[in-house]
């Protein structure tokens, strides 16, 4: 089948419409598209809780199912297959495990593409269930945003090699800041005073993000390094394991801290002399694409696709996952590089996200795989 000509009807689903690294790749390739003048609708499963004004403001419409969590119910199926008969897309594409469940239940004859951001869509069950739906061509694509989930998902036998597609995440690059006094004053707005070094962690508090495995390092880190400050950022409280370890006498004074949900995190990437990442599993990190963008070195655990992104060494260190005191040894390494030294390590990494992750070079793969796809009218 020829690609179609002209604009295309696209219909995304996502479990919940939220700030979340998936989420946030979803609402910017939803918003090029839309730019570039083709139809483009958001269904979330659950109540959105982000991204619904912006993405209205770009012309990409929004519905929303108002499930419960861990509450499926036949209404939400039938309006979902009434969503899509309202709609009519020409192609439909999934974000996250449930949703693609749904968009595989009420696409009938329109093809399915399924964004996976991890190895197993979440556990082996949910990757062997969401095999069996392209074997029985349910799901006509599944997209890893990394190569090192797409060979696992070849490899391991769970998709044929022409069904996975790697399209990396996307951004736009940021000029970079040039307004040193406006950096003092974000530090000086956090607690971080003259000389002291400022990490900075984004992510919100779920398992994978790890963060007993950040706040562990970060207490070693200080007791070679008192200078030293950590502040995270992230969506949700702290949990009872995580709350303890912040109440230690060794985090307090202002070391470590964490800040909410921010509206501002350029801003805050552009004040911290580095990024640390303490995940036990990722994609391909949002986070990490936008700190090196901002050219801010990065300290990362070697999980998901980050080697692709971090050059270990030349633009930040990346040290085995679930082990504080690895952890703790990179943050230090690069804390022990001159100033200039770590602005250089930045720029490196800058050059890289703008060589291969444009977010205009990843939508024109995003745009060929669903004209390839699209149903002719």
């Amino acid at each position: 089948m020829g690609m179609r000509a002209g604009p295309m009807r696209i219909q995304f689903f996502v479990t919940e419409l939220g700030r979340g690294g998936a989420e946030t790749q979803l609402k910017r390739v939803a918003e090029v598209l839309s730019r570039r003048g083709h139809h483009v609708a958001v269904l979330s499963l659950m109540t959105p809780v982000g991204y619904v004004p912006e993405l209205r403001a770009e012309g990409v419409e929004v519905e929303t199912l108002d499930l419960r969590r861990g509450r499926p119910t036949a209404r939400a199926l039938v309006e979902a297959r009434r969503a899509v008969a309202r709609f009519a897309p020409d192609v439909i594409c999934s974000f996250l495990f449930h949703a693609t469940l749904l968009g595989a239940a009420v696409a009938g004859r329109r093809p399915v593409v399924s964004s996976i951001r991890d190895p197993s869509f979440g556990g082996r069950s949910r990757l062997l269930l969401c095999s069996g739906l392209a074997r029985a061509g349910l799901i006509r694509r599944v997209v890893a945003n990394n190569h090192t989930v797409t060979r696992q998902l070849v490899d391991g036998g769970h998709f044929a090699a022409e069904t996975a597609q790697c399209i990396p995440n996307g951004l736009e690059v940021p000029a970079r800041g040039d307004d040193p006094a406006a950096r003092e004053r974000t530090r000086a707005s956090l607690g971080v005073g003259e000389g002291e070094f400022l990490w900075l962690h984004v992510g919100n508090f779920q398992a994978p993000k790890d963060h007993p495995n950040l706040l562990g390092a970060f207490e070693r880190v200080v007791g070679e390094a008192p200078d030293a400050r950590l502040r995270m950022v992230g969506l949700g409280t702290p949990p009872d394991d995580v709350a303890r370890i912040l109440a230690r006498d060794a985090l307090g004074g202002g070391r470590a801290a964490h800040l909410g949900e921010r509206s501002d995190v350029p801003a805050l990437m552009e004040a911290a002399d580095a990024l640390v990442l303490s995940s036990s599993s990722e994609g391909l990190p949002n986070v990490i694409m936008e700190a090196l963008s901002h050219g801010t070195p990065v300290v990362s655990t070697d999980v998901g696709g980050v080697r692709e992104l971090v050059d270990h060494g030349a633009s930040g260190y990346l040290v085995p996952p679930r082990d504080d005191k690895a952890l703790a040894h990179g943050m230090l390494e690069l804390m022990a590089r001159s100033a200039v030294e770590r602005e250089r390590m930045g720029e490196r990494g800058r050059q890289r996200i703008l060589e291969t992750y444009d977010l205009e070079r990843v939508v024109d793969i995003w745009e060929a795989l669903f004209r390839s796809l699209a149903r002719p009218r």
